[in-house]
């Protein structure tokens, strides 16, 4: 016999754990509606979810190519929270004109096919690339390029301060 899980208990969904979601949602929504606009949402979302899949594909990418770097990763954080910032400020314009949100949809989806175009070629660099279309592979081809001439870059920068850092080492046992 299954055990039977009372769904409709409230002790189920009031608890620790779902009030503090509950509280950053509700702190969240209504600042990310005023920064961004009202009827903004679902664009925003989309947006998000993109640079989200940008960055998963990204250190994906960089595991694979062996030029992974957290101090890189946080760079690209910080830089990823100002470009978010250009959406805000299209929407702010829009309300200063009395226009209809065209800066700020312009701006957002110049920024998703920038995040799609860069997610995409990290999933190919990451040898996702037998799933994806060949149309898109032609498409961000020399997104994959420019990616994999910084991979190398980056390993070859990698390659040197490990050596300059093990010259350092013997250099102090000495």
């Amino acid at each position: 016999m299954r055990p039977v899980i009372n769904v409709w208990s409230l002790s189920n969904v009031l608890n620790t754990d779902t009030g503090i979601f509950v509280m950053f949602g509700a702190a969240v929504a209504p600042m990310m509606e005023k920064i961004y606009g009202k009827d903004h949402t679902a664009v925003v979302l989309l947006l998000i979810l993109i640079i989200i899949h940008d960055w998963i594909m990204g250190v994906a990418a960089s595991i694979k190519d062996r030029t992974y770097s957290s101090e890189y990763g946080i760079k690209g954080i910080f830089r990823t929270i100002y470009i978010c910032l250009y959406p805000a400020l299209g929407n702010f314009i829009d309300y200063v004109l009395g226009t209809p949100g065209f800066l700020f949809h312009a701006i957002t989806f110049g920024l998703i096919y920038h995040y799609w175009k860069s997610g995409v070629a990290n999933a190919a660099r990451a040898g996702l690339d037998k799933w994806i279309p060949e149309s898109i592979i032609r498409l961000v081809e020399s997104e994959i390029q420019a990616k994999a001439m910084r991979a190398l870059e980056r390993q070859a920068y990698l390659e040197e301060r490990i050596e300059i850092l093990s010259k350092q080492k013997k250099k102090e046992e000495n």
